[in-house]
């Protein structure tokens, strides 16, 4: 998705909405990211309204993250070392495996029928999957684009706006994804989600700084 949000960034300019649009832009397209629909999907199965309440909690996270990690790029140029950034994205493909791993646990227990509801417990993981996408993917390139804003009220402000915008898309993405997942097998969800975690996993092991 790095290319998509290199075309947008190319409409960027010094005047405040044109930022702000930029960064609404990014924020939206955000939630599309690959490893973010796999960890989402692993979580999002059931209703439009369960789900998109766990693509919401997941967006709290990750703005949580892209908040605290932006400030410091923002305002005095903070670079995340490339052997850290190397390790959370490994760490998110151990995540990404580990959610698939326990949906098929789910499915094999039947656990899945039993639990139909989004529990303050799956809350909290979403919000804490969040947290950990939060400081890896595209989120980098963003905060990136923001930074060379020259401005720093108004680069703060984008950061807001791509936070908040990519945390209300993913709850309409996440419904929509739970409720089209409700039709397939949760079996062979979790099959996929954990072979995407693998690779994932493999790519940032050898040092893709984005495995997509």
């Amino acid at each position: 998705m790095f290319g998509l949000d290199q075309e947008i960034a190319s409409l960027a300019s010094t005047r405040p909405i044109v930022a702000l649009a930029v960064a609404l832009l990014l924020g939206l397209r955000h939630p599309l990211d690959p490893d973010h629909l796999a960890a989402v999907g692993a979580m999002a199965q059931g209703s439009r309204r369960r789900s998109g309440v766990i693509g919401l909690f997941w967006g709290a996270g990750h703005a949580t993250t892209a908040i605290a990690l932006g400030v410091p790029v923002i305002l005095w140029g903070a670079v995340m070392p490339a052997g850290i950034h190397q390790g959370v994205e490994a760490f998110i493909g151990v995540v990404i495996l580990a959610l698939g791993a326990r949906l098929l646990v789910r499915h094999g227990s039947g656990e899945l029928h039993r639990h139909p509801h989004a529990t303050p417990r799956r809350l909290r993981e979403a919000y804490g999957v969040g947290v950990v996408h939060g400081a890896g993917g595209s989120a980098a390139v963003g905060l990136l684009i923001l930074a060379a804003i020259p401005s720093h009220g108004i680069a703060l402000a984008g950061l807001l706006v791509f936070s908040v915008s990519a945390a209300v898309a993913m709850a309409v993405v996440a419904a929509g994804l739970g409720r089209g997942l409700s039709a397939v097998p949760s079996g062979a969800t979790g099959v996929i989600v954990c072979a995407f975690g693998l690779w994932y996993l493999a790519a940032a092991a050898v040092g893709a700084p984005y495995p997509f």
